[in-house]
This record gives structure tokens, C-alpha cells and sequence, in this order.
């Protein structure tokens, strides 16, 4: 299946699951049968535990370097962190480029909900000027973003509108 199919099939998987969730809400909220609401909010709040608190095994491996580029006063160290479950971290280092000093003051910029992930060049901006500024800056793509996308983002472009009504 190729990668638009994959993500038209998520799509409206998704689209149904939300619709189903929708219908069941409306049946509970007509019946307005107390017991019957917090029965249904109990289970998905436990469902919500089981999958938020598992285990996930402890990363063996070391992050990787991938890359380096030195910029006007700074650098992008490019990363790969092993994440939970296989799931690896694309991360971007951005590092002054003089390093005089064993200590740095460090942010962690996280990206929203861009597609482009990590290399919005708004993100991208930032990073720098508080690189240039002695800040370190780590921003990295969080699941289904950038790197991390098992899509392209036109496909995401073409089609997210489905996805958007939660």
C-alpha cells in the first residue's frame, strides 16, 4: 500500500472511530442516565491508564550523531535518540559556536503542530538567535511530524481535513 492509501485509510479510520464516539455520547446524553455516563467515563479513563502508563523498556543505546553544520555563531548537531517502543527522536542541537564556557543555560523548543516539524523555519529562527545568544536549544519531531511522519506532507496537506474534526 503506498503512502497516500496508508494515510487515506488512517484517515477515515479515524473519522469513523470519532463518529461512533459521537453517537455514543449523544445516546448517553438523551438517556441523561447518571450510572450509565460515569460507567462510560470510568472505562475510558481506564482505557486512557493502560495505554499512558505502561512500561516501556529502557533505551540500551547511546544517541546518535548524524550531523553537524556550523553556522554565523552557531551549529545544528543533528541526533537520533532511541525512543520508547522503536520509536527514534529525530533531535537538532543548536549550540553556540565558541564554547569557552563548560556551562550553558538550555531550552527545549517544542515544534506544536507544524508538519514541517522541527525544520519550520520559524522553529528553525529561534533555535538560532538563542544559540548566537549562549542558550542551548534542543527541538526535536514529535510522532507524526517532520522525520517522523509516516506520510509526506502533501498527502497531509490534500488530506488532513478529515483528520481535523475531533
Amino acid at each position: 500500500m503506498n503512502r497516500e492509501k496508508c494515510f487515506m485509510s488512517l484517515a477515515y479510520n479515524l473519522k469513523d472511530r470519532l463518529d461512533k464516539r459521537d453517537l455514543r455520547v449523544a445516546e448517553l446524553l438523551k438517556t441523561a442516565n447518571i450510572k450509565d455516563i460515569e460507567s462510560y467515563a470510568a472505562e475510558k479513563r481506564n482505557k486512557l491508564k493502560s495505554v499512558l502508563l505502561r512500561d516501556f523498556p529502557c533505551a540500551e543505546t547511546a544517541p546518535q550523531l548524524k550531523g553537524t553544520r556550523m553556522m554565523d555563531g552557531y551549529k545544528i548537531d543533528r541526533y537520533v535518540l532511541p525512543g520508547a517502543a522503536g520509536y527514534d527522536i529525530p533531535v537538532n542541537l543548536y549550540t553556540p559556536a565558541e564554547t569557552t564556557s563548560q556551562c550553558y543555560p538550555a531550552v527545549i523548543v517544542p515544534v506544536g503542530h507544524w508538519p514541517a516539524g522541527k525544520t519550520d523555519h520559524n522553529i528553525q529562527r529561534l533555535c538560532a538567535e538563542l544559540a548566537q545568544q549562549g542558550i542551548i536549544a534542543a527541538t526535536y519531531d514529535p510522532v507524526n511530524q517532520g522525520e517522523r511522519c509516516p506520510v509526506s506532507q502533501r498527502s497531509i496537506l490534500k488530506y488532513g481535513r478529515i483528520c481535523l474534526r475531533i
